[in-house]
């Protein structure tokens, strides 16, 4: 009767690859009288109703040349998930190919190299090492790129600083990639970018990653890093107080995370007076609320880090806290060694005493231990700062009123105290350590003694603070009353 020629594509021989984050273009295709005018479509079932979510023109190609020696899908990128699909063909003749179910010649079957699902979320913290498993797709290779980025692919007038989290470690791209795919690590390295939610970006091994950024193109899932954001949440606190730091704002916090105050954070470098580790005490809409665990801060005033350690870690030791999330203004001397003189029986003034912040309105008391103990006896209460007028004693300078001083000889401690913050009347509220303060002077004051009316009177034993064999004794009947 005659030959019956089949027009149609060969349903073996056809199998191809492309790579998810490049354009897909296959080539040599083989079948019975192709044309240009012939279709292309990739479905997961060829005939089936569904298209492949996120395939360039819902997956119908848009140009097919030289007698079938190239179909393209356009000139965008892939971001559909890795997997095995099919490779489906529609005829030129037919007037209409625009439906999926008119693709239901199966040519082939078309794998994407890329990861799969697109959804494979994973979380890390901020201040500690990140490295995750379990990664899944079709055809990964630890040789492929993973960088972690706000949106994958989108660049601007200057791709590098569009593409990099800050502070995040390697600039975000993964070091290590396990075989497979199967892990990502940054290798024991920690980052201390700002807690939020990134994406994470991969490159296939095929693309040239390194040259070209914008191949950064798959997103597959979240990668939610815990801690503060932003990192500029700057705060004050006064030292001699309570410190309650409020308002904090982050990815996640918990009311087990903790703060620390640190010159550097992550290293400790022993100020002073090392403040205690705040824990936070509450987490709400407004931001998390942190407070000492101690009564009170009685740092030297200046400018210190907030540095954050998640729950996580034990939060032990300085080098945990390796987010910096802000500075951290503390109000009061500085340095804590400012160490003065005074001689019992005179007035007492003490100039070039220098801080943060300090006032004319801010208090001083001389004390045992400041904070604590009473009142040293005969020692005047009142303090009255003034900026020091003279350009060779720079800072305060502070007299303590115009009756002599005629306290013990001892050692004791120069106490500060923020005006503008507390009454400053009673010495619990002179919490703040700035230095030893030193009387010159006998000491006890009950050193008495009994001489003989007509007899030579020679008095030994006195003792005292820095006594000198040049100092003078005076018998009156009230002391600091001529006769």
């Amino acid at each position: 009767m005659g030959a019956l020629h089949v027009v149609g594509i060969h349903t073996t021989g056809n199998d191809r690859t492309c790579v998810a984050g490049q354009t897909c273009q296959i080539s040599g295709l083989s079948g019975q009288y192709l044309t240009t005018a012939d279709t292309y479509a990739v479905l997961d079932s060829c005939g089936s109703v569904a298209a492949v979510p996120r395939f360039p023109e819902t997956g119908s190609s848009v140009l097919t040349q030289s007698n079938n020696a190239t179909v393209w899908w356009g000139s965008a990128a892939l971001s559909v998930a890795g997997g095995i699909y099919r490779l489906c063909w529609c005829a030129g003749i037919h007037a209409h190919c625009t439906l999926s179910d008119h693709f239901r010649v199966d040519a082939g079957q078309l794998m994407v190299t890329g990861p799969s699902p697109l959804f494979q979320d994973r979380t890390c913290a901020s201040g500690q090492t990140c490295s995750f498993g379990s990664l899944l797709g079709e055809g990964l290779s630890e040789q492929d790129t993973i960088m972690v980025m706000d949106t994958c692919s989108q660049w601007h007038d200057d791709p590098l600083a569009a593409a990099v989290i800050p502070r995040f470690v390697d600039a975000g791209l993964v070091i290590t990639v396990g075989k497979s795919g199967s892990s990502v690590s940054w290798e024991g390295q920690v980052t201390t970018a700002a807690g939020g939610t990134y994406r994470l970006c991969w490159c296939s091994s095929a693309s040239n990653c390194d040259s070209m950024l914008g191949s950064m193109a798959v997103d597959m899932g979240a990668l939610v890093l815990l801690g503060p954001a932003p990192l500029t949440q700057d705060r004050t606190c006064v030292s001699g107080q309570t410190c309650v730091l409020e308002g904090f704002t982050g990815q996640h916090l918990s009311s087990s995370d903790s703060l620390m105050l640190l010159d550097t954070c992550g290293m400790f470098t022993a100020p002073p007076l090392t403040l205690a580790v705040g824990k936070a005490t509450s987490t709400e809409a407004s931001g998390a609320a942190f407070t000492w665990l101690t009564a009170s801060t009685t740092a030297a005033g200046g400018m210190y880090r907030l540095c954050w350690c998640a729950s996580s870690h034990d939060c032990a030791t300085a080098e945990q806290f390796k987010v910096d999330f802000g500075g951290i203004t503390m109000i009061g001397p500085s340095p804590l060694s400012q160490d003065r003189t005074c001689v019992s029986g005179r007035t007492c003034r003490l100039d070039g005493l220098v801080g943060r912040h300090l006032s004319e309105s801010d208090a001083f008391m001389v004390l045992e231990t400041c904070g604590r103990d009473a009142r040293i006896p005969r020692f005047p209460d009142v303090s009255e700062t003034t900026v020091a007028a003279s350009a060779i004693v720079a800072g305060f300078s502070v007299t303590f009123g115009s009756v002599p001083n005629a306290a013990a000889g001892g050692k004791y401690r120069l106490c500060w105290c923020a005006k503008g913050y507390h009454s400053c009347n009673t010495p619990d509220q002179f919490r703040t350590d700035m230095g030893s303060f030193l009387v010159v002077g006998a000491h006890p004051l009950s050193q008495d003694r009994t001489c003989v009316s007509g007899r030579t009177c020679s008095i030994h034993g006195i003792t005292g603070e820095s006594l000198s064999d040049q100092n003078s004794m005076l018998i009156l009947d009230t002391c600091g009353n001529g006769p």
